[in-house]
């Protein structure tokens, strides 16, 4: 496996609304080398409560209701800001970079920042150089063992964490450097 000395990254998830087009994102998440991890819900935006979409399905997926957003969530422009902060200097990851740029998109334009204050890198193309296809899936399954809950922003950018400190052959926090 060859290895990237590349520890400046991050990984970033979203949550959301529904699926595109016309929703919005309700949680983020960064999960970083040493294995911490920042999340955020998001206030929806009144244009996103007028125009979007909210499914009722995803609602049960991820758990978070509209009154949950709207009674703990900070504003699109609080959640970059802090967002922007935590990752500024690192390249940040995205395993599903077609739907969290779309949200990501979203977030800023209701900030009224654009363009976002940082990018995103496709997880899958940056981590070819490190290992084969196989070893990636390999890497991914022992994430999904150690992190296994799904449809949050924290645990999903955390198990693609997990995944890429895996291919780097690097501990990833303390409990998973016991475990290698």
């Amino acid at each position: 496996m060859t290895c990237v000395p590349d520890q400046d990254w991050a990984v970033l998830d979203l949550e959301a609304s529904a699926l595109p087009p016309r929703s919005y994102p309700i949680e983020i998440a960064v999960a970083f080398p040493d294995a911490s991890v920042s999340a955020w819900l998001i206030r929806p935006a009144p244009v996103w409560l007028r125009d979007g979409t909210w499914d009722p399905a995803a609602e049960g997926l991820h758990g978070l209701s509209r009154a949950m957003l709207q009674g703990q969530g900070e504003s699109p422009g609080d959640v970059v800001e802090q967002v922007a902060a935590a990752v500024r200097g690192r390249r940040v990851l995205s395993d599903n970079i077609a739907a969290d740029s779309y949200w990501l998109g979203v977030l800023c334009a209701a900030a009224r920042i654009r363009p976002p204050p940082f990018h995103l890198t496709d997880f899958w193309q940056w981590s070819e150089p490190l290992a084969s296809p196989r070893e990636r899936e390999r890497a991914l399954a022992e994430a999904y063992r150690r992190h296994p809950a799904r449809h949050r922003a924290a645990p999903d950018a955390r198990r693609i964490a997990c995944a890429i400190s895996l291919l780097l052959d690097r501990p990833f926090g303390k409990t998973d450097a016991a475990a290698m």
